[in-house]
């Protein structure tokens, strides 16, 4: 072997550390830090986030080379007892209910309307600690389960039209307070939640369409639900220019 080839050798074994802290990434999930990047947490799997130059400092300057794995196991056992305790308090509060509805308004089965509420709940709530989807499309989720279980218990309890005409659309206002709020403090992401607008405007139109067929008596709520989310997007396509753009490429092959 030559000199030539080892000193090559040298030199790229002296750039190794330089280069491993190059590429220090860190979980915003679990607070891991990988020294070496990846595309994933290998604990929670969630997408870490590039380092600056000061951090990446600060990080040598305290670990050295050796990354400082969190206790992640400790979490998970917190996790888990927090999830029976509440899975134990919801199994109490609906006896409760079933209980109460029983003795006092055996006619009207409202406590069914409370175990749905808490299903929901439970799972909601297993599915926000447990799944690595990203933030956005849990809210996503979110909202269109909560839509769907407040559309079930208004046809399970007489079909009056409370839920189309106000709850549904508030459901919806509120989703666009969120978004604007998340695309302000995520402002490095805020594309991200580009779809979840769009579904949100397109579940608008539905309830609108719903209103022009004459199934909603007041349109109201349903009418300022439409426009507010309409303008929403409308000056988000607008003023986001080519990141815009880029999304919707990402998003939809165009």
């Amino acid at each position: 072997m030559s000199k030539k080839t080892k000193a090559e050798k040298k030199s790229n074994k002296k750039m190794q550390p330089e280069e491993t802290v190059r590429s220090i990434k860190k979980c915003p999930q679990c607070g891991i830090i990988l020294l070496q990047g990846g595309d994933t947490c290998p604990f929670c799997h969630c997408v870490p986030e590039d380092q600056d130059e000061e951090t990446v400092s600060q990080i040598k300057k305290d670990f050295g080379q050796g990354a400082p794995y969190p206790d992640i196991m400790k979490k998970q056992r917190l996790v888990r007892f927090a999830l029976r305790l509440i899975l134990f308090i919801m199994i109490m509060i609906t006896a409760t209910s079933i209980a109460l509805n029983f003795v006092f308004t055996p006619s009207i089965w409202w406590s069914l309307i409370v175990l749905a509420g808490m299903i929901y709940g439970y799972v909601m709530l297993d599915y926000w600690i447990k799944h690595d989807a990203g933030f956005a499309n849990k809210i996503g989720v979110q909202i269109f389960v909560s839509i769907l279980f407040i559309f079930l218990a208004d046809y399970l309890t007489g079909n009056r039209g409370w839920a189309l005409q106000w709850v549904i659309p508030s459901i919806i206002l509120f989703g666009d307070a969120v978004v604007f709020f998340l695309m302000l403090l995520n402002r490095s992401r805020w594309t991200s939640y580009l779809l979840l607008l769009i579904l949100m405007e397109i579940a608008g139109a539905v309830i609108l369409f719903l209103l022009f067929a004459g199934y909603i008596q007041n349109g109201i709520l349903v009418i300022i639900c439409i426009a507010v989310t309409s303008v929403f997007l409308l000056a988000t396509v607008i003023f986001g220019d080519a990141k815009i753009t880029t999304e919707l490429k990402r998003r939809f092959h165009i």
